[in-house]
């Protein structure tokens, strides 16, 4: 293999991994902005839950975004 086919070989290579890590990227992106939408549906739950606690008390009213944290964090 001459120098010209090698240089040949290694941009193909090239491009082929970089069209990897685009997809990749791709996939990151769209996986992070789905994690985003349900944390905002969960929080948006969360209020909901908060809104119907009669207690002034900020620990009682806290609890649903509480739980929320709890159970997000052990994941």
């Amino acid at each position: 293999m001459d120098d010209a086919e090698r240089d040949e070989v290694e941009a193909q290579r090239a491009g082929h991994l970089a069209a990897q890590l685009r997809r990749l990227h791709a996939e990151e992106a769209a996986l992070h902005a789905r994690r985003l939408r349900l944390l905002a549906d969960a929080f948006a739950l969360a209020e909901t839950q908060q809104a119907r606690i009669p207690s002034t008390r900020s620990k009682e009213r806290d609890m649903p975004l509480r739980a929320l944290a709890a159970n997000s964090d052990s994941q």
